[in-house]
């Protein structure tokens, strides 16, 4: 512990408990420490790779996700009666029920009151289908009337009195 510092001397650096000696001085160590920085500062780089201008350009973010909007509803008819009774001077009551195959939502319906055999139209109503949810039904109602089912319901009630079966059925278009 009695020797002195020179040039060619670090003190404060302890191997063992004794001083070592680095040759060539403060400015050597000064070289070899920066090297060491410089080192260590290229291997930390190495490892965090760097994306290319082009790479990044061709990049893109995620597309949002959207909910796709629910399907249109796409009815169907699947039944249809009389929900009074025809006359002359009225006209005949009807409904008919649709099926709801597409999504929720309401329609609208033409009904029809047809001669059998002939399917000859004697009259027509429009209506909104009432709101269905997908795969419910819902039902559409009107009164069907025009001057040429009156004159085939008076005829009729001539020909078979005034309680007999028109020979008549319901069709149903969507609209």
């Amino acid at each position: 512990m009695g020797e002195a510092s020179t040039n060619s001397e670090v003190s404060g650096a302890k191997k063992g408990g004794r001083f070592l000696k680095f040759a060539g001085g403060v400015g050597a160590v000064a070289t070899a420490l920066t090297a060491v920085v410089i080192l260590f500062q290229t291997m930390n780089d190495a490892s965090q790779p760097t994306p290319t201008p082009a790479a990044a350009a061709t990049e893109a973010p995620p597309a949002p996700t959207k909910e796709a909007p629910p399907a249109p509803p796409a009815f169907q008819p699947v039944a249809a009666n009389w929900t009074g009774q025809c006359t002359s001077d009225t006209g005949c009551p009807v409904q008919v029920t649709f099926r709801n195959n597409g999504g929720p939502g309401n329609g609208s319906a033409t009904i029809y009151v047809l001669e059998n055999g002939s399917n000859r139209e004697l009259g027509q109503c429009t209506n909104t289908i009432g709101y269905a949810p997908a795969g419910g039904s819902a039902t559409a109602a009107c009164l069907v009337s025009s001057g040429d089912l009156s004159n085939y319901i008076r005829a009729y009630s001539r020909q078979y009195g005034p309680n007999g079966t028109l020979p008549v059925h319901i069709d149903a278009k969507v609209n």
